[in-house]
Formats: C-alpha cells, sequence, structure tokens
C-alpha cells in the first residue's frame, strides 16, 4: 500500500495526510465534492 503524502492544511497548517477528507485539527473539509455537498445542505436548509 501507497503511503499517503504529507501536506499541511491550507486553513490551520497542521500537517495531514492528502488522502484524509477533511483536517482533523480545524475540520475543514478538503475534499472538493464533500465541500459541493456541504453547500448544497446549507442552500437547502435557508
Amino acid at each position: 500500500m501507497e503511503e499517503p503524502i504529507m501536506r499541511p492544511c491550507p486553513t490551520c497548517e497542521k500537517i495531514i495526510p492528502s488522502n484524509l477528507k477533511g483536517c482533523w485539527s480545524c475540520g475543514e473539509i478538503l475534499d472538493p465534492r464533500l465541500i459541493e455537498l456541504e453547500e448544497k445542505l446549507e442552500a437547502s436548509h435557508e
């Protein structure tokens, strides 16, 4: 199995594996598909 690439979170700068869908430190969602889904959910609740 390949080792995940470690990279800094764009929001809080903690180093996290690139295979995570979100940052475990600040909770920022990093997967673009999840961000779109979150925006749709927020829009539907307004």
